[in-house]
């Protein structure tokens, strides 16, 4: 309900029917929050409903009707707001749906991807003017990074390089919690001057390493590790395919963003977490 009631207001902005708010732009329609939270969430809710129409056999024709409709127009929402990284999981989240509707045909599976995913991707790329401009955009500032630094690709390229020193110096047990803006600081002066000092890395697997070290990246790995473990061995379909794609999704998510500092994307996390990777069967 939630996002189909913020898919409503980010198509009345972006038709022009009523004037852009809060973080919202006719160009970026977010309204509620930062399209770099928007877009996992909206990837993740999309993976819900494709799950229920492809999997759900109790499904009514209004019910089948009504998620395929929200899928198709959550899809195409999905590429006129600029969200990245949302819009590469739900290429990863597509690719693993895929593969778990034909689990027993990995290689029609693999057709199936080599299709749709390319065929979405120069379809988004080709009628979204916001989509086409992030790629073209994200790819130049990789290829020029000395003469992009100030941009979004720029900065998290100078933030790692920045923070891999500080990395070299603390490896075990890092510099401790809530001293990243600190450390960080004073090797952003000394390298890049130019670039405003960041209170985060951007990149969750970084910031772990900044402040708790290899101790502390191991021990933040390991609640994926066990969330995946219980998901292989939940022998209900929903729970079995959801638990695996929540730590699949942000394993991934996590190398463009600090997305478990956030508290739209940590909260989801936190909240799926609670009921998907625990065995209800035992009590």
């Amino acid at each position: 309900m939630a996002i189909s009631i913020t898919e409503v207001y980010s198509y009345l902005i972006w038709f022009q029917i009523i004037s852009p708010f809060g973080s919202a732009e006719i160009y970026n329609p977010t309204p509620f929050m930062s399209h770099i939270s928007y877009n996992p969430i909206l990837a993740f809710a999309i993976y819900i409903v494709y799950h229920e129409v492809l999997f759900n056999n109790k499904l009514t024709q209004l019910q089948f009707f009504l998620y395929s409709f929200f899928a198709v127009t959550m899809t195409f929402n999905m590429f006129i707001t600029g969200g990245r990284a949302g819009q590469v999981i739900y290429f990863i989240m597509l690719s693993t749906m895929i593969f778990q509707y034909f689990s027993a045909k990995k290689i029609k599976a693999l057709l199936m991807i080599c299709f749709l995913v390319p065929g979405i991707f120069l379809a988004a790329y080709q009628t979204s003017p916001q989509f086409n401009e992030r790629v073209d955009l994200a790819v130049t500032n990789t290829i020029n990074y000395s003469e992009n630094t100030q941009s979004s690709v720029g900065m998290r390229i100078s933030f790692a390089i920045n923070s891999w020193e500080i990395i070299k110096e603390n490896p075990i047990l890092g510099v401790g919690t809530g001293d990243y803006p600190i450390e960080y600081n004073k090797v952003n002066l000394r390298n890049t001057p130019e670039i405003a000092y960041s209170t985060n890395p951007h990149n969750m697997y970084t910031l772990v390493l900044v402040q708790l070290g290899i101790v502390g990246l191991l021990s933040m790995l390991a609640i994926f590790y066990y969330q995946i473990k219980i998901a292989l061995t939940n022998k209900n379909a929903f729970f079995h395919d959801l638990g695996l794609t929540l730590p699949l999704i942000f394993l991934i998510l996590m190398l463009s963003d600090s997305y478990l500092l956030g508290h739209y994307t940590s909260l989801l996390f936190v909240f799926f977490s609670s009921f998907l990777h625990k065995d209800f069967e035992k009590y």
